[in-house]
């Protein structure tokens, strides 16, 4: 069904949603391997772009069955703001679960579906998935500082319950990514401006600057330079440390078996230039193309 509204899609104990975002090929092989093992309602998503992408998915909807909608004209400049389309998707989809699948994501078999299904009814969890645990985050600039990658479900592949991410946004929180600079804890701006000027070649002595070290801020027991919220973090913490709710993870071990994933063909799509790179499409499209033809005899234009 073409949908104008999320208030259109039937109301669901659970709903899987793929966002595209001119990815069209890859978008293909994960709504083939959601038909196939992910047993609820599937909507993709659309950004409006030039690639003809709803056109094509509008044609797929006559062989296969899932739901399409164009998606609200929320910036897409860059990843960052993928995660206001999460913030907008959750305060309006009917139900009561959702699950989010990156667009350069295979599932591979039902195990990790069937175990979301089954760990997330408990009245005191909010989620179930992979969980990225906290660790250190390589700068951008020359010489720079790690940084603190901080603790959150792994996006690519996450279920949550509507209504407990739904208090959390009312609480102020959102999916969208937010990097925190920490050089000086008290003014964003002024951590800015010491981050790239410590980093000039006159500048790049670190003695210089552990004065100042004691003017960040203590972030879960340390004082990074730089703090990374990836998207999805802000959720994840008020829902798990501040509201006492659990997130039921699968084992970090069981990925290859579950899923094949592509790693980053949006964001480089939209960010070539982006600190973690991402997938080239022209690098995997033989692959998924060859996925799509011998898994699901699907052969792609």
């Amino acid at each position: 069904m073409i949908l104008n509204s999320l208030s259109q899609l039937a109301e669901s104990e659970e709903q899987l949603v793929i966002i595209n975002v001119g990815t069209k090929l890859p978008t293909t092989l994960a709504l083939m391997s959601a038909l196939r093992y992910a047993p609820m309602p599937i909507l993709i998503l659309d950004y409006p772009l030039r690639d003809r992408s709803y056109e094509y998915f509008s044609t797929l909807m006559k062989r296969y069955e899932f739901d399409l909608m164009s998606c609200p004209r929320i910036p897409l400049r860059n990843t960052v703001h993928h995660g206001e389309t999460l913030d907008w998707l959750f305060d309006r989809v009917p139900s009561k679960k959702v699950v989010l699948m990156d667009s350069d994501l295979e599932l591979l078999s039902p195990e990790i579906v069937s175990f979301m299904l089954h760990s997330i009814d408990g009245t005191s969890v909010f989620g179930s998935g992979w969980r990225n645990t906290m660790g250190r985050c390589p700068g951008w600039l020359p010489g720079q500082e790690e940084g603190l990658y901080v603790e959150r479900f792994s996006a690519p592949f996450v279920m949550l319950k509507t209504s407990l991410v739904r208090e959390a946004i009312r609480a102020g929180c959102s999916f969208r990514q937010r990097v925190l600079v920490n050089e000086f804890g008290p003014s964003q701006f002024v951590s800015r401006t010491i981050l790239y000027l410590k980093h000039l070649e006159i500048l790049r002595n670190p003695r210089i600057w552990e004065p100042l070290h004691v003017f960040r801020r203590t972030y879960f027991g340390q004082k990074p330079s730089w703090i990374n919220f990836d998207t999805g973090a802000e959720i994840y913490h008020y829902l798990k440390y501040q509201r006492k709710y659990r997130f039921r993870a699968y084992p970090r071990e069981a990925i290859d078996r579950c899923v094949n994933h592509y790693y980053g063909i949006t964001r480089h799509l939209l960010e070539p230039l982006h600190l973690h790179g991402g997938t080239p499409l022209s690098k995997v499209e033989g692959c998924i193309r060859g996925r799509l033809k011998q898994a699901y005899q699907f052969d792609y234009p």
